[in-house]
């Protein structure tokens, strides 16, 4: 008999571990950044919509966004097949994150 099971690479499912549970979505983050496993102390969880910046622009939306407590925002997206385009989908979720985090007389 077998059972089909949700893996956890599947975006929702990805999304629902981690979004319900903050210290293993710590954990993670310590993994893959190689932090000691208690850097983490406190995890917020952000929108992950990306707005446009004008009419024209191109919304997007990621995995997850988190805000650790001293104040940096992580950006957890999981791609579990391989494409061409990733890098520069990469780069304008991290640039848009970037971009939104920078208010009036900060340079």
């Amino acid at each position: 008999m077998s059972i089909d099971l949700f893996k956890p690479y599947v975006d929702f499912v990805f999304k629902g571990i981690f979004k319900n549970s903050p210290k293993a979505l710590a954990s993670l983050i310590c993994s893959v950044r190689d932090w000691p496993k208690d850097r983490i102390k406190s995890i917020t969880y952000l929108d992950s919509q990306l707005s446009k910046d004008h009419q024209e622009g191109k919304a997007g939306a990621v995995d997850l966004i988190v805000e650790i407590e001293d104040k940096k925002k992580v950006h957890i997206e999981i791609q579990a097949v391989y494409h061409d385009f990733y890098r520069e989908r990469s780069i304008f979720y991290a640039s848009r994150l970037n971009g939104q985090q920078l208010y009036r007389g900060i340079s």
